[in-house]
């Protein structure tokens, strides 16, 4: 599994949304899936850090809740 590196100086490039585009964004992903590829340069996410967040945090609830954590492991790494 590919390690994504979090750099706070690229993340602070980038507007952060706001709550309400925030929650129409995970709930379009949630119904659709991620469409759009987050964007890495050497490990580091330059781009996407909001689908990055969203669909770590619903795969973790998702699949560690149930203690399936080889199935989490394997979306983790699909989502690199």
């Amino acid at each position: 599994m590919q390690n994504i590196l979090i750099d706070e100086e690229f993340r602070t490039l980038l507007p952060a949304l706001d709550t309400q585009t925030y929650a129409l964004l995970e709930e379009n992903i949630l119904e659709n899936g991620c469409r759009e590829p987050i964007t890495l340069w050497n490990d580091i996410l330059i781009d996407g850090y909001n689908r990055h967040r969203i669909c770590t945090e619903h795969i973790k609830r998702k699949y560690l809740d149930n203690a399936n954590y080889l199935r989490y492991n394997v979306e983790v790494s699909l989502l690199s």
